[in-house]
């Protein structure tokens, strides 16, 4: 059947044409259809049937197969960009890889996971969160370890505690030095006594100062210098304290004596 009778053709020429066109337009466009490969696959011109895309390279039926980038996978027909918290450094990936311990992948698309910042720690394989206090980390591990004693954290860094502070355990803030106690070099984990006669005060805790004429403390570390004579809180030395004991045995000897003689008689 002819699309456009003889004695109408001059009239309707011009339309005539137009549906021819799309007529042939709509027959190629099926014919490429029911020629084209399946997505995912890929008639080389050598090759009489469609073949599979190597891993990690995509097609979508008519074109050459081709490798996914860095960063993304390979799925079918589609280059994917990797999911948060994984990683795909090289091209041609068929699937992404989880980051190591410590490394993150903050967003999609990631070529190669990346160490949480220095003092900070990795709390999932997409997220860094700082260090507890006076704890610090490397960009190697990612792990947060407290600072040694002895040291805090200030200045991005475990520090040595100033002269007149201590800090006996791991992680732990520098303190002042007790009353009594001091610290005269940085870096000090724990306080010294003052020697006998000597004392430190709150905010003079680096040296030990002696206490004023006729003061004296009652024992090293002590925070309060007494007057020798008249105090009654003093604390006699050992060898005053070993005389003292003696006398007072030697007075209960006799009086146990006299009471074991006086029975005897009655």
């Amino acid at each position: 059947m002819r699309i456009c009778e003889r004695k109408w053709m001059h009239a309707c020429e011009p339309i005539c044409h137009f549906s021819t066109r799309m007529l042939r337009l709509v027959l190629l466009v099926n014919l490429a259809l029911v020629l084209a490969c399946p997505p995912g696959t890929f008639q080389p011109t050598e090759e009489p049937n469609c073949i599979p895309c190597p891993s990690g390279h995509v097609s979508n039926g008519n074109e050459p197969c081709a490798a996914c980038e860095a960063g993304t996978f390979a799925h079918v027909d589609k280059c994917i960009p990797c999911p948060i918290g994984t990683q795909a450094p090289t091209p041609a990936t068929l699937h992404c890889s989880a980051c190591g311990i410590g490394l993150v992948a903050p967003n999609a698309g990631t070529v190669e996971c990346e160490a949480c910042p220095p003092n900070t720690r990795a709390v999932s394989s997409s997220v860094c969160v700082a260090c507890p206090p006076n704890h610090f980390s490397n960009s190697s591990t990612g792990v947060c370890f407290p600072c040694p004693p002895g040291t805090e954290f200030r200045q991005n860094g475990c520090q040595p505690c100033l002269p007149g502070t201590e800090a006996p355990f791991a992680g732990m803030q520098c303190q002042e030095c007790e009353s009594g106690t001091f610290a005269s070099t940085p870096g000090t984990v724990k306080c010294g006594d003052c020697e006998r006669g000597f004392i430190t005060k709150p905010g003079q805790t680096i040296v030990c100062q002696p206490c004023p004429t006729g003061l004296d403390t009652r024992w090293p570390g002590d925070d309060y210098c007494y007057d020798t004579v008249l105090s009654s809180d003093r604390i006699p030395d050992d060898d005053t304290v070993m005389v003292i004991c003696f006398v007072l045995l030697a007075f209960l000897l006799t009086v146990f004596v006299i009471v074991f003689l006086i029975s005897r008689k009655t």
